[in-house]
């Protein structure tokens, strides 16, 4: 996103954090319910890992695979 709209990672950043705060409402709005959610957001998740992979794009692998680690509550514990 940085490149394509020439924008710092801060703005990116923002912008993202806006976007899933909209997200965060459509969802509010809608009642979807908790397991439909998660699961919506694993397929959407996995499928950014896949495009990160064509795309020779690390970064964004790892960064899915991160939030699908916290999503599935599969994080080891740090204490």
């Amino acid at each position: 996103m940085t490149e394509e709209y020439e924008l710092s990672r801060r703005q990116a950043r923002r912008i993202t954090a806006k976007a899933m705060d909209l997200i965060v409402q459509d969802f509010e709005e809608i009642n979807l319910e908790r397991p439909q959610m998660v699961a919506k957001l694993l397929v959407n998740l996995e499928q950014g890992m896949q495009k990160g992979l064509i795309n020779n794009q690390p970064s964004g692998v790892a960064a899915c695979a991160r939030q699908i680690i916290s999503l599935a509550g599969l994080a080891a514990d740090s204490s």
